[in-house]
């Protein structure tokens, strides 16, 4: 079972046993960031986990970020996306097709 949200104001992403044993927790903190947001996690069969949201840094309000975590919730890579506009950008939804590979959906002010 894997869930992500916020605490403090970070990306966090938690791992459970199927009896409700934390297994792993992950909070995200960007270098330079001043906080963030998960919204979305998927988890391939073979433990990859990703959780999708957004980060913020005053000078360009909320980017968009996921983030990759290996099956022992160790942090493998983590991507932003930042509009042209430099307004208000967060992923709301991620998925993963059969071939693994990663779609995340999102909300762009330009």
């Amino acid at each position: 079972v894997y869930v992500t949200g916020t605490t403090n104001s970070q990306m966090t992403t938690i791992k459970y046993s199927t009896s409700g044993n934390q297994q792993w927790i992950q909070v995200y903190i960007a270098a330079g960031k001043l906080g963030g947001f998960s919204n979305a996690v998927v988890n391939y069969g073979s433990g990859i986990t990703y959780a999708a949201g957004a980060t913020y840094e005053i000078s360009t309000s909320y980017d968009c970020r996921l983030i990759k975590y290996n099956s022992l919730g160790t942090q493998q890579w983590t991507q932003s996306y930042q509009g042209a506009e430099e307004l208000d950008d967060n992923f709301n939804a991620v998925a993963m097709d059969a071939a693994g590979n990663i779609y995340a959906t999102d909300d762009s002010y330009e």
